[in-house]
């Protein structure tokens, strides 16, 4: 096939398929095991606070050692990361936050009496900030050899419970949003690396996140994005790892290489075989189905006034989405969770 030839079958190709003109052919459906997914659910809260108590206890080891200084002495990290994460899951304020705290302690193994203002200032504590980034890196050590497809979506987080970003997206209110944008794993529904930023461009988060989490796996074969992460660079990062791209194009993308071999391939692979390059592709909307269970199961707006705490707050969301998520995988994928295991 000439490249005149292809570039125009590509562009009719992408205008049928935004024009829901393209004849999909139907997937197989996969069957669901009820009584594994019922047994994830009623042991979802057991779990998360054993998952909480073990992952928190072992980042907590490689937590630097501080001097001891002048004035009262610090309540320790590891409770309040935990009665963060408490916080996060229950999805309550600070005071309610206490109150659990006090009545999980014993599970949680919380060693300290903390009241809400501790739980309050936490929220910029340098070492608690360690220990979730800790808590995140070790929620994917389970899925590190399993994990080999990775899809990106970015998402607004609400300030306000009036504002709904979906019928805010593209107007002036979108700007009152901080952004997630998170790397998510196509099997486990893991993050795998995210970033939290202001109102902008999404595209040039790929490759960032794309490089952090090829540190966390062992071997990423595919990676899926929409139009808004189009570009030669991005391309050139996925084939930088050894990874295939399947980024939707643009009804006036053109085949030009340009420098960029990867994003020939990849357009070309959709001109010749548009079935198989759209199964591939369509595994992108495991992170927007992503997104969308972090906003249902974590509804409350972001409530922290200033940028620092807000963004935390989000961060620990993730977090907290993550050891949530790994707990389901325990029980619906069998994944290697030796706290869990061992608790039967």
């Amino acid at each position: 096939m000439t490249e005149r030839k292809a570039q125009r079958k590509l562009r009719q190709l992408v205008a049928d398929i935004r024009d829901r003109k393209f004849p999909y052919e139907p997937k197989e459906e996969k069957p669901i095991d009820w009584a594994r997914y019922t047994r994830a659910q009623t042991s979802e809260m057991s779990d998360y606070l054993l998952l909480v108590r073990a992952l928190v206890d072992e980042s907590e080891r490689s937590l630097p050692k501080e001097r001891p200084g002048r004035g009262r002495p610090a309540k320790p990290a590891a409770d309040l990361a935990k009665a963060i994460l408490l916080q996060q899951y229950f999805q309550v304020g600070n005071r309610t936050a206490e109150g659990l705290a006090e009545l999980f302690r014993e599970k949680l193994g919380i060693r300290s009496k903390l009241t809400y203002s501790d739980i309050a200032r936490a929220y910029d504590d340098p070492r608690v900030l360690f220990l979730m980034r800790a808590v995140f890196d070790r929620t994917i050590e389970p899925i590190r050899a399993s994990e080999q497809a990775l899809s990106i979506d970015g998402t607004g987080l609400p300030t306000s419970v009036k504002r709904n970003y979906e019928s805010d997206k593209g107007t002036e209110h979108a700007k009152q949003y901080d952004m997630l944008i998170g790397m998510i794993g196509v099997r486990s529904k893991l993050f795998t690396a995210f970033e939290i930023t202001g109102a902008g461009s999404e595209c040039p988060f790929l490759g960032p996140l794309l490089e952090e989490s090829a540190q966390k796996l062992d071997c990423i074969e595919l990676v899926t994005a929409d139009a808004a992460y189009l570009s030669r660079p991005n391309c050139n990062a996925v084939a930088r790892i050894g990874a295939i791209p399947r980024i939707f194009p643009k009804r006036n993308t053109v085949l030009l290489r340009r420098g960029s071999q990867a994003w020939k391939d990849m357009l070309e692979a959709l001109v010749e075989d548009a079935q198989q390059w759209l199964r591939e592709y369509h595994q992108r909307s495991i992170s927007e189905s992503g997104n969308s269970v972090l906003k249902r199961r974590y509804p409350r707006p972001l409530l922290k006034r200033c940028d620092p705490k807000r963004r935390a707050e989000g961060c620990y969301r993730v977090v907290s989405y993550n050891v949530r998520m790994l707990a389901y995988g325990f029980r619906l994928r069998g994944l290697n969770v030796p706290c869990l295991r061992q608790a039967g």
